[in-house]
């Protein structure tokens, strides 16, 4: 078989997957599903990028490495974060929050428009302030994949915070409003 892109369906949709060869053996790579955003153009995009750093030489299949589950980055970054963070008791909820989101996803997989995606719900879950901290908390940890090579590229760094407003609306007291007209 020749390089190409396929399809399979299964309970979750339709994932897309690119085939090439390499010094004579053949790979099956994924690329990711549709639900995540992933269509067939992405996929021959994808297909037309390996190819071509496979003629300029820069694609080494003995570096292919097998996609890290999103789990086991939390459980390294835990260790890390527990050693490290001063505010770690609060990190640990946003790790446990974003393990049960993203816990099967495989690194490779994980594309900023699935990250966009459980921005949106949780904002309808919790307040834009906690939305951001917890976006702070994933950012930091794809950046310390990318550092430890388990990831090529952070998807969450195009991502935007929400729009935050602290503010409040404060009322005069009884005491502070002849104050207020004095120094008028």
């Amino acid at each position: 078989m020749s390089h190409g892109i396929y399809c399979r369906q299964h309970r979750h949709g339709a994932t897309w997957y690119i085939r090439y060869t390499v010094g004579g053996r053949e790979v099956k790579e994924k690329i990711g599903r549709e639900a995540d955003g992933f269509t067939k153009t992405r996929a021959k995009e994808a297909l037309q990028a390996r190819l071509g750093e496979i003629v300029q030489g820069k694609f080494r299949l003995l570096e292919a490495r097998r996609s890290v589950a999103f789990r086991i980055l939390v459980g390294r970054y835990r260790e890390v974060a527990e050693a490290n963070h001063r505010g770690y008791e609060k990190t640990k909820y946003t790790l446990s929050q974003l393990e049960r989101e993203f816990g099967a996803t495989a690194l490779a997989t994980l594309a900023s428009f699935r990250i966009e995606r459980w921005k949106a719900r949780r904002r309808k879950e919790v307040a834009p302030a906690t939305v951001n901290r917890e976006l702070t908390v994933l950012k930091a940890m794809l950046a310390k994949a990318v550092e430890w090579k388990i990831l090529d590229l952070n998807p969450a760094t195009v991502i935007n915070p929400l729009p935050v407003s602290n503010q409040r609306l404060r009322y005069l007291s009884l005491e502070e409003l002849p104050v207020l007209l004095d120094a008028a």
